[in-house]
């Protein structure tokens, strides 16, 4: 069996096990274009604040955009956010996760059958049966098959295609809270770990700028996003400017956690004779 994953907002990542798998389909896909994948969702995130005891009833509808008949397998899985943290999941058996939804979620379908360019809405309930100190997440899946092959036995496989809706469960205590330490230099860059400490899910833009010792701008970038669950941590790159004089300086970073909250370093460096960095100060 080969399976696609379709994320409008996400990516994914698959095991080495299945590796050959992946690659056998790249190939595949010169023959079966993505449009063949008919299902489209309308609500592929959901975020909501819960307390234990109280439910959350929500809706998604499904769409068979082809003019063929589908069945479609609903079901629901763990993930979480891996290396190097932009954006990319590990999708895992539910209830394996220390964020998981478990037992909490109940969806009202298992599998269905859909006419062409027919619409299905599955109704899906969230009742936490404990308190609610962290974000829990998982994803509901809706699967279908979009064509066989063979494999290298010249077996029959199936090819199948999964859209998915992202659920987040964050506690009433929401905490947005990130931590940049541990930064280094080496030549041309500055180097340092970016830490998760608050109970919620972040998404981190960060941006840069540089001021000489005249309060002048030098050079301004923008930082790789990051996505981390509680605890997460990653490492963080900020290259300095290839040109630039020797002298004092000062970076100023600043990560948007959204929601008004943010975390911001900054750090007094020079610039020796050799073109190597040196950091002086380092304060939030």
């Amino acid at each position: 069996m080969i399976r696609a994953e379709f994320f409008r907002f996400s990516k994914f990542r698959v095991t080495a096990a299945y590796c050959a798998k992946v690659l056998f389909f790249c190939v595949l896909t010169l023959l079966l274009p993505f449009s063949v994948f008919s299902l489209t969702i309308d609500n592929p995130k959901i975020d909501i604040q819960l307390d234990k005891g109280k439910a959350y009833s929500g809706a998604i509808t499904v769409d068979n955009n082809s003019d063929k008949d589908v069945r479609v397998k609903v079901y629901a899985e763990d993930f979480i956010y891996v290396e190097p943290f932009d954006g990319s999941k590990e999708f895992l058996a539910l209830g394996t996760s220390s964020f998981s939804l478990s037992s909490w979620l109940t969806i009202s379908e298992t599998e269905f059958a859909l006419k062409p360019y027919e619409h299905r809405i599955v109704n899906f309930v969230l009742q936490p049966q404990e308190n609610i100190e962290r974000v829990h997440c998982g994803v509901i899946f809706f699967e279908t098959a979009i064509g066989r092959t063979l494999n290298d036995k010249g077996e029959g496989i199936d090819i199948l295609g999964r859209v998915g809706s992202i659920i987040f469960i964050e506690p009433q205590n929401l905490q947005k809270k990130g931590e940049f330490n541990e930064i280094t230099t080496d030549l041309k860059s500055f180097r340092g770990i970016f830490v998760n400490k608050g109970n919620t899910f972040l998404h981190v833009q960060g941006t840069y700028y540089i001021i000489n010792s005249n309060e002048m701008v030098e050079d301004r970038g923008q930082i790789n996003e990051l996505y981390l669950l509680p605890q997460d941590k990653t490492k963080v790159i900020v290259k300095a400017p290839e040109k630039i004089s020797e002298g004092k300086y000062t970076m100023v970073i600043t990560f948007d956690l959204e929601g008004g909250e943010a975390a911001v370093k900054e750090i007094d460096f020079s610039v020796l004779p050799t073109g190597e960095l040196s950091i002086l100060a380092v304060r939030d």
